[in-house]
């Protein structure tokens, strides 16, 4: 056996030995509703329909075909056991890990310190979320794709072989289709062209490094046009409502305190959490004046750092400006959703350090080694030390991804104001049948944030299965009250009323469910019973027939078409 291979078991049986336990675990009431549990179209599996859905949905205000394509893969082999999920996710984490493993062994030739890099980007604790995350999926397609782009174009630029370059340009496309954060691929390949392929070395003519970057114009085409797509996808979604109040002021000091944040939990990562509330929301209260400074300093530290290493460790300049710059379309200063930050957004930012921690390590080591002996073994004790304190805990927090309760009190110990935690415990609680438990996190949701439509309907959700159909009904008003276009809200609000007995505001909040969501079967099954009940049977037909072609498997909707078609022909 040789090296290399040895070296790629030990990075299997690790990956394994950390995140194996994924394997038993549940799905998460967070994300993995949209993408798996709750989404009908994804719950057919592969289809020739499911691939014109994929291509032309912009559900979750996101355009990624091939993230849903993996999805709809995934049930048609598992159907919706959690686990064959968790493993062709815990697949992908470990090709990822054996590809940039080669990756850099094949572009640098140093086989320990690509060993090294690897096993960071493997094991980290920030690591974890996009791995033992079933919705996390798109991360982990669209740096497979990334990486093999990387490989194809190191070919390319050893080779000069023009077929390989193609498939650069072909794989960055289809990991675009799997997340649009591949924008910034033709940056970073550049990068690779001053490190270590040494494509920019000072003998090299202007005309030479610019054909570097005109060599890059297709890719950087791709990109444009994802950005494109991606604006109008989460905009037309309104994932990006959120941010449009917070001033850019306020999103670049936000910004400056996220890269702090990620380059403290490097070294220090604990208290993570799966949704960190953005600073302008009322559960946090603004960015604090002295963070900023401190993350300020910080930055400009490294940046003073790496700047001196430049001319001598061509390394360090990549991998920093890796980690800074791919970090850049997640960073909110364009503002998409309402987080500060998260730990999946560092998954392809972490290569830029591993290599900066691997090949600055081993630097560091050989120079600490030239004046003695022992500082050499202790800077290489403290390292191995270090690397087992990150699989430790980066093994316990995949434990915390066991269930959605266990997740969401794990982010409440450090995070007890997060209202968007507090209300996926309630959900999670309602999902078990804890009704009055998961009132009480609604609630306290509120309390953090008075204007919170979405909580105000699962609170009515659950009160009207408690029964209290008069404080559904108030809730359900307040929430459309603050936003008049939550298709959820109406469509809860329509429940609730038909409930009570009124029909006929409950058909009109099913028929504005469906003017909002056109696709939604439950509402339209209910719009047509509620129809049915009126004794109005020829549009309660109509209903249920479109059910049916929306949804052929749909056994109530059969069901109550049989018998309004029974009726009518009684009459």
């Amino acid at each position: 056996m040789n090296q290399a291979t040895a070296i790629r078991m030990g990075l299997v049986i690790a990956v394994l030995g950390v995140y194996g336990q994924v394997l038993g675990f549940e799905f998460i009431e967070y994300d993995d509703t949209g993408y798996v549990t709750r989404n009908i179209e994804v719950q057919r599996g592969l289809s020739w329909e499911g691939l014109r859905w994929a291509f032309t949905t912009d559900s979750l205000s996101n355009w990624h075909p091939i993230t849903w394509l993996s999805h709809q893969l995934d049930v048609t082999l598992f159907g919706l056991n959690p686990s064959g999920h968790h493993a062709m996710s815990l697949l992908l984490h470990l090709v990822n890990v054996l590809l940039l493993f080669g990756l850099l062994r094949g572009l640098t030739g140093a086989v320990w310190r690509s060993a090294a890099a690897a096993a960071i980007f493997a094991l980290h604790p920030l690591q974890v979320e996009s791995a033992a995350w079933i919705a996390e999926r798109k991360n982990l397609l669209s740096t497979l794709f990334w990486l093999l782009a990387c490989s194809s174009y190191g070919r390319y630029a050893l080779s000069g072989r023009r077929t390989p370059y193609a498939l650069a340009i072909v794989w960055m496309g289809v990991g675009l289709m799997c997340k649009p954060t591949l924008v910034t691929l033709p940056f970073v390949l550049l990068l690779l062209d001053y490190w270590p392929l040494s494509r920019t070395s000072r003998g090299t003519t202007l005309y030479a490094k610019a054909s570097l970057i005109a060599e890059k114009v297709p890719m950087f085409a791709l990109a444009a046009a994802s950005c494109v797509v991606t604006l109008m996808v989460q905009k037309h979604g309104g994932a990006m409502s959120a941010g449009d109040a917070i001033p850019l002021v306020d999103r670049l000091a936000n910004a400056l305190v996220a890269y702090g944040l990620y380059l403290w939990r490097l070294v220090w990562p604990f208290s993570l959490g799966v949704y960190y509330p953005h600073p302008n929301f009322p559960e946090s209260g603004g960015v604090p004046l002295s963070a900023v400074q401190i993350a300020t300093a910080a930055l400009a530290l490294i940046v003073c750092t790496v700047a001196i290493a430049l001319s001598r460790r061509r390394y360090a300049a990549v991998g920093w400006l890796w980690f800074l710059g791919t970090l850049v379309p997640t960073i909110g200063l364009v503002q998409v959703g309402t987080q500060a930050m998260a730990d999946r957004y560092v998954y392809v930012p972490m290569i830029g350090l591993s290599i900066l921690l691997s090949w600055g390590g081993r630097d560091l080591w050989a120079a600490l080694r030239a004046r003695t002996h022992w500082l050499g073994t202790a800077a290489a004790g403290s390292a191995l030390m270090l690397s087992l304190v990150w699989g430790v805990a980066a093994w316990g927090q995949v434990g915390y991804w066991r269930n959605s309760l266990t997740l969401f009190n794990h982010t409440l110990e450090f995070a007890p104001r997060n209202s968007g935690i507090l209300l996926n415990v309630g959900v999670a609680l309602q999902t078990e049948g804890q009704i009055d438990a998961a009132i009480q996190k609604y609630r306290a949701a509120l309390e953090v944030r008075p204007v919170y439509p979405l909580a105000l309907v699962n609170l009515g959700t659950a009160l009207r299965e408690r029964g209290d159909l008069a404080g559904a009904t108030r809730a359900l008003q307040r929430a459309i009250e603050m936003d008049p276009a939550l298709a959820l809200a109406h469509y809860n609000l329509a429940n609730a009323l038909a409930a009570s007995g009124n029909l006929d505001d409950a058909v009109a909040h099913y028929a504005r469910t469906l003017e909002l969501e056109p696709q939604n079967v439950p509402a339209r099954v209910n719009l047509g019973s509620a129809l049915a009940t009126r004794d109005e049977l020829t549009p309660a037909i109509i209903q249920f027939r479109r059910v049916l072609e929306l949804d052929p498997e749909n056994d109530r909707a059969r069901k109550n078409l049989d018998l309004a078609l029974q009726q009518l022909r009684q009459r």
